[in-house]
């Protein structure tokens, strides 16, 4: 290992699950990635309230949900006030875990995914160790990678994870904007990561868009080769929806959606349908955080969340937009 490498530190922080923390629900953790924000409960035991203040910004650490990987961070925020409950750390993203829930299972020391703990430091002895088990087949990254970050976050600009390079030997994902072949020359459409054409969040993209799409079963609808996901006719009405899986990235996503269906909407539905009404709703494979939802309905844009669960909720227009399509949520 080199003296670059020796330099820095490494955690493992679990935010539990429902089972193991019940105080806070799935739609609690999503919102905390949301936010970015690392969270402990004051009475957390085994040393580790110290052990998260401790944490010094450009320190790294992977996050957890129990033995569910969701992705490598770096320490941006001072450490918390000691009266709050819970305590809190800001942190910014290194790179995401897209391959949906994979459980380790190669042992449960306390800084494994699978290890009874909360907050725990990776000693330097077992940082070979850690990259060998979680840097590289979890992240495509090295402890040499590392060492490049090792200036604190909150001293440069955020790179987020769809920003870095593509993984050696693995295909980047894009989507095609402007209705144009992809171009790298300055002209034409520009190549912009999507990160629902890849992996499972392409199949739960697909899965909650057939979904709501049963549920239109009665009228017709179709999808055309513009871009957009879904385009259902109704009497003298239009409803166009896009489709995005949330992964802690619901403000990027949820800025994707809207600009996309404002787009969609002025350059090809109302062209091609002048005399018709045209509706925009937003669907997502797990729930939005409110703040989110005020956005999208600011702007008249309905939100349908249709969850692997099999279960499809909706905001107020969103509800509203449906019933107008003759289906109730």
């Amino acid at each position: 290992m080199s003296k670059q490498t020796d330099n820095f530190r490494i955690w493992k922080h679990s935010h539990g699950t429902n089972r193991t923390t019940p105080d806070w629900k799935d739609r609690d953790r999503e919102q905390f990635k949301s936010d970015r924000v690392l969270k402990i409960f004051a009475n957390t035991k085994r040393g580790q309230i110290p052990n998260f203040k401790n944490m010094r910004p450009g320190d790294f650490f992977l996050l957890c949900h129990g033995n569910d990987i969701q992705l490598l961070g770096q320490v941006s925020g001072e450490p918390p006030k000691l009266r709050s409950d819970p305590l809190e750390r800001q942190y910014s993203v290194v790179r995401r875990w897209e391959g949906g829930p994979r459980k380790f299972k190669r042992h449960k020391k306390g800084w494994s995914p699978a290890g009874n703990t909360t907050c725990w430091l990776v000693p330097k002895a077992e940082h070979i160790e850690f990259q060998n088990e979680i840097l590289r087949p979890y992240f495509g990254m090295t402890l040499e990678d590392l060492a490049r970050w090792v200036k604190p976050s909150r001293d440069r600009l955020e790179v987020e994870a769809h920003e870095l390079p593509p993984q050696a030997g693995r295909p980047v994902p894009y989507e095609r904007t402007g209705g144009h072949p992809p171009s790298d020359n300055g002209g034409g459409s520009v190549r912009v990561y999507d990160p629902d054409k890849v992996g499972r969040r392409a199949w739960s993209h697909d899965r909650c868009l057939s979904r709501l799409a049963r549920m239109l079963s009665g009228r017709e609808r179709y999808v055309l080769k513009k871009g957009y996901d879904l385009l259902v006719m109704g009497k003298s009405k239009t409803l166009l929806v896009e489709a995005k899986t949330i992964r802690g990235d619901g403000d990027r996503q949820v800025r994707l959606a809207l600009g996309q269906l404002l787009y969609y909407q002025h350059v090809y539905v109302e062209p091609q349908f002048p005399r018709r009404k045209v509706f925009r709703i937003a669907l997502t494979d797990r729930p939005l955080p409110k703040y989110l939802v005020s956005l999208l309905e600011k702007y008249e844009v309905g939100v349908v969340s249709a969850s692997e669960n099999g279960r499809v909720t909706s905001s107020n227009l969103g509800a509203l937009i449906l019933k107008k399509f003759g289906v109730g949520c």
